[in-house]
């Protein structure tokens, strides 16, 4: 083992580095989670559209698509990536 001051930074740089590529695997998850969440707000909003009933089963089946959009609007809002929500050290 090298005993230097800048060998120590280089092995932090390295450690920084590879924390750094485990947040990319973790933005194209979030994205992927985002894409899922759109598809399921527009498949609901299809269904609710051109579902075909009337009546009690036609408000029934309005009410649930209604709510099942709603929470895919809310967890669209409330999921962020992890690097948004961290700081580095050191700055301001």
């Amino acid at each position: 083992m090298v005993d230097s001051p800048m060998y120590e930074r280089l092995m932090r740089l390295v450690a920084a580095i590879e924390s750094a590529s485990a947040l990319d695997a973790s933005d194209n998850e979030h994205n992927t989670i985002v894409c899922g969440l759109n598809e399921a707000n527009n498949v609901t909003h299809h269904m609710r559209s051109y579902q075909g009933f009337t009546g009690e089963t036609g408000d029934q089946i309005d009410v649930w698509t209604d709510t099942t959009m709603k929470q895919s609007r809310e967890s669209r809002k409330t999921t962020t990536p992890r690097w948004s929500t961290t700081s580095r050290r050191g700055a301001p």
